[in-house]
């Protein structure tokens, strides 16, 4: 740098000291001590962090119009890891986006990057779709993929030469809606005495419903008028997709249980119970 008159002549007899700022402001950013400048110029060094224009200003210590500024622009470092990002809360069976970033070790997206990425998945089960190998254009991509298994899962970007060049994105996979009623009950019960039967809805890839807020009926081929059955009950978002209940019967030596949505009739189904007497 160096300290010039009005006309642009370099005065050789500043004695001012110097004071260095930057627009960066990101961690670990250099930038050189304040410094008196030896007959008007000095030569200094900085370290920058975040790609893009950025300027350093130097700025005399004690007149602060004695200033002047370097614009540059600052180019992301070779990429150290892919950065997979997305908004959504996908549903298992249903398509969701997400973004793929090549970054550097500051996180500036390497638009030079040229490499191949390759997708994997915790999610093994049939039916997941996840992208083919890709190149990313200017460093970045937008791609789609379809999970199935309900919970906490994953997506995990490799590039196939560099395999320490990688990043995961976690998401939260909400099931489908009810495909199926589930009505679970024991295999005999004693005539008379209360059994617990459990009412689970499920989507279609097996997943329980935890979204599931409609109303079961119960019906019994007991005859009986002392059989004890649930009144129809309604899901809350505290069952998450499954109650249990309690059922009485009466007549030997078998008798069926059924648990029906009253909306929707395909969501039903029955057991049969062995009734005893002792």
């Amino acid at each position: 740098m160096t300290a010039q008159d009005q006309s642009g002549a370099t005065d050789t007899t500043y004695a001012g000291t110097v004071h260095f700022t930057s627009s960066d402001t990101s961690l670990g950013v250099l930038l050189p001590a304040d410094t008196a400048l030896g007959s008007g110029q000095g030569t200094f060094s900085a370290t920058l962090i975040k790609a893009g224009s950025q300027t350093i200003t130097a700025t005399d210590t004690v007149t602060a119009t004695i200033t002047g500024g370097l614009t540059l622009t600052v180019r992301a470092a070779s990429a150290t890891k892919v950065t997979l990002s997305s908004s959504a809360t996908p549903t298992a069976g249903a398509s969701f986006s997400f973004g793929v970033s090549a970054q550097d070790a500051y996180g500036n997206t390497d638009t030079a990057y040229a490499g191949t990425v390759h997708f994997t998945s915790t999610d093994t089960s049939a039916g997941v779709v996840i992208p083919a190998d890709s190149t990313l254009a200017n460093g970045q991509g937008a791609f789609s993929a379809t999970l199935i298994k309900a919970g906490s899962q994953t997506i995990t970007g490799t590039d196939t030469a560099t395999a320490s060049i990688n990043g995961t994105l976690s998401v939260t996979v909400r099931a489908a809606s009810a495909a199926s009623l589930a009505l679970d009950a024991p295999r005999s019960a004693t005539a008379g005495q209360a059994f617990t039967v459990a009412v689970t809805l499920k989507d279609p890839y097996g997943n329980v419903a935890t979204g599931y807020r409609g109303t079961v009926h119960f019906a019994t081929s007991d005859p009986v008028p002392a059989v004890v059955l649930p009144a129809d009950y309604t899901f809350a978002a505290a069952d998450g997709g499954t109650h249990q209940f309690s059922v009485t019967l009466w007549t030997p030596p078998s008798q069926t249980v059924s648990a029906t949505d009253i909306v929707n009739a395909s969501l039903t189904q029955s057991q049969s119970v062995d009734i005893s007497l002792v």
